[in-house]
Order: structure tokens, then C-alpha cells, then sequence
């Protein structure tokens, strides 16, 4: 009995990498045991918003320091402080709001990041780098479709920014 499914189970793993799809849950885990993407996504989400977080404490402080300092900096200060707060409000809510919710909002926070570097510092600073990074992590922690819409983001982000 084991032997006939050990076979099936073969052959519908090389039907399936002949089609191209084989599913993450069955390459990356060991034989016996289930895997749950939904909630690997989920602890993966609450473990970006925490170093985000942490990242950003950091980053905002200094530039708030600098703002204090030289006044004419609270333009440029004051929507990276608001995107901030956004993201510890994101990072408050772990457990109460679904990780999907949370994560389409860290991923948006970071395009807003990038439109905003993108418009201080043009195409040679920093948003040029997230818009290539978040692509990816919205695959990683949303699925592909996400990654393919975030990917339209870009484009269009680019073409409004290119003179």
C-alpha cells in the first residue's frame, strides 16, 4: 500500500514540474510533515514590521533632530514621520488584524517611501532601490499575483517620474 502511493505521489510531483507549478509546500518540506505558507507569511510579516520599525525609530528620529535644527527639513520631514506612524500603528495591530492586511500595508508604506525619494532625489537615489526590492517581497509575503500588480506600480511610478 505505502509503495502505491509513494508512486502516485511521484508521479503527480513530475506531472506537475512538467507543467511548470510544482508548490512550495511540497519542494521545501520534509516528507511527512504540512506546511502552512499562509502562516509562514504571517511570521514573516510580523518579523519585517518589528525591524522596520525598529529601523525607522532611527531614521525619523535623526531627521526629525535635523528638521528641529534647520526648519526648512519639515517639509521634506514631516510625510516620512506620518508614514512612521502608520507602520508602528501596523506593527500595534500583530495577531488582531489579518497578516495579508498588514502586509499589503508595509508594502505600500515602502511605495510611498519610494515616490517620496524618488521625488527629493530623483531616479540616482534611494527609491530607485525600492522600487526594485518591494516587487520582490510582495511575492514573498503576499504571492505572485501581488508581485505582478506591484511590478504595474512601478512602471507607472517611473513613467510619472521621468521627465
Amino acid at each position: 500500500m505505502t509503495d502505491g502511493v509513494e508512486r502516485n505521489r511521484d508521479l503527480r510531483t513530475r506531472t506537475e514540474m512538467a507543467l511548470g507549478r510544482v508548490p512550495l509546500a511540497r519542494t521545501a518540506v520534509a516528507e511527512g510533515e504540512s506546511f502552512d505558507i499562509d502562516a509562514w507569511r504571517g511570521r514573516v510579516t510580523d518579523v519585517l514590521l518589528v525591524v522596520v520599525s525598529a529601523m525607522g525609530t532611527v531614521l525619523v528620529a535623526s531627521s526629525v533632530l535635523q528638521a528641529v535644527r534647520e526648519p526648512q527639513w519639515w517639509l521634506q520631514t514631516a510625510p516620512f514621520v506620518i508614514a512612521y506612524l502608520i507602520l508602528l500603528g501596523l506593527t500595534a495591530v500583530r495577531g488582531r488584524v489579518d497578516y495579508r492586511i498588514r502586509a499589503w500595508g508595509l508594502v505600500l508604506l515602502g511605495y510611498t517611501a519610494a515616490v517620496m525619494y524618488l521625488a527629493i532625489l530623483g531616479l540616482l537615489g534611494n527609491g530607485t532601490l525600492f522600487l526594485l526590492a518591494l516587487p520582490a517581497l510582495g511575492i514573498m509575503i503576499l504571492g505572485v499575483r501581488s508581485g505582478a500588480v506591484m511590478a504595474g506600480l512601478i512602471v507607472v511610478v517611473v513613467v510619472t517620474q521621468t521627465p
